[in-house]
């Protein structure tokens, strides 16, 4: 209770991928990646800000790295200091000075908002990907201590009927 840390699943990632026709390994799908975990990692934090104006900072907030103003976007150029480079996009969108700023002032109520929940049983129970992570098949039965899951790949059945009537798959 000192810290209030939360985890934050991610399910479904490949669908949306399949769904916007992006395709897995392609830079398309980095940068919807960079993107929506951009944007995720941003709600998150806002959010438990919000709830710590209503309910109060978690009780070890005082002198964490967030009271300093210091985010979880800002560690990978600590990241790049300590190495003295990293090859990656440091590129954003959102407006993480604003974000930074009400941090500082109203604090969080959670230390931690970007845990990784597990979303395994959750995810086939709703029929979406487990994961960021790709399936492994197009078609598998997934047997845990929730039962036998059938997981199928909608999307690719979904084009598969489109060729067969004689559209052209999308690349």
């Amino acid at each position: 209770m000192g810290h209030r840390p939360v985890g934050l699943g991610l399910m479904g990632f490949q669908d949306a991928l399949h769904a916007l026709r992006i395709a897995i390994a392609s830079e398309a799908a980095v940068e919807f990646a960079d993107r929506s975990m951009e944007a995720i990692s941003s709600y998150a934090i806002a959010a438990s800000s919000d709830r710590a104006a209503e309910r109060g900072r978690y009780p070890s907030f005082a002198g964490s790295l967030w009271s300093k103003g210091i985010l979880q976007i800002d560690s990978i150029e600590i990241l790049v200091q300590g190495r003295g480079r990293l090859d990656m996009d440091l590129s954003s969108t959102l407006d993480w000075d604003s974000l930074r700023k009400k941090v500082v002032a109203g604090g969080l109520r959670n230390s931690n908002v970007m845990a990784i929940a597990p979303t395994a049983t959750i995810s086939n129970i709703c029929g979406v990907a487990q994961s960021i992570e790709p399936n492994y098949q197009n078609l598998y039965v997934k047997s845990n201590m929730s039962g036998d899951f059938t997981v199928v790949n909608d999307f690719l059945v979904r084009d598969s009927r489109g060729s067969a009537s004689g559209m052209r798959c999308p690349t």
